[in-house]
C-alpha cells in the first residue's frame, strides 16, 4: 500500500500536462475527473472540485477558484536544479524565490504552478 497527496485543480487536463512538462511527473492513471501521477517514489492524486464532493462527501476547491494559495510547500528533489528550473518556467511556473545556493553548496528555488501550489526544487535530500 502506498500513500499519495491529493491536490484539487480547476482544469485536470491542463494540470496533468503542466506537471508532466514542468517536473517530469509520469502518468499512472487518469479518468475524466482525476489522475494519479508519480514523481520518483511519490504519488500525487489530482482531482477536480466536483470529484472531491461526489467521492468523499466534502467540499474542496482549487486554489485558482478560491483565490488563495495553500500554506504548504511541496519539496521535490532533483539533481540538476538549474535544468529543472528552466523546464518548469517553460511549462508555465512562476519563480517565487530566486535560485540560490546555501552555505553547503546546495541549490534550491521556490516556484508556483498555474494552480497556485508552491514547489521547492532542491538538490538537497
Amino acid at each position: 500500500m502506498s500513500s499519495q497527496i491529493s491536490l484539487v485543480v480547476k482544469d485536470l487536463a491542463e494540470a496533468v500536462l503542466f506537471y508532466q512538462k514542468a517536473f517530469g511527473f509520469g502518468l499512472v492513471k487518469q479518468s475524466a475527473r482525476s489522475a494519479v501521477l508519480r514523481y520518483q517514489d511519490m504519488r500525487f492524486h489530482f482531482c477536480t472540485d466536483d470529484y472531491m464532493q461526489g467521492r468523499h462527501d466534502y467540499s474542496a476547491e482549487s486554489p485558482v477558484v478560491s483565490g488563495m494559495s495553500p500554506p504548504i510547500v511541496f519539496s521535490l528533489f532533483h539533481e540538476q536544479v538549474h535544468e529543472q528550473l528552466h523546464r518548469a518556467i517553460g511549462a508555465g511556473a512562476r519563480v517565487v524565490q530566486s535560485l540560490r545556493q546555501d552555505e553547503d553548496g546546495h541549490y534550491q528555488v521556490l516556484l508556483q504552478g498555474p494552480e497556485r501550489y508552491f514547489w521547492l526544487i532542491t538538490d538537497r535530500t
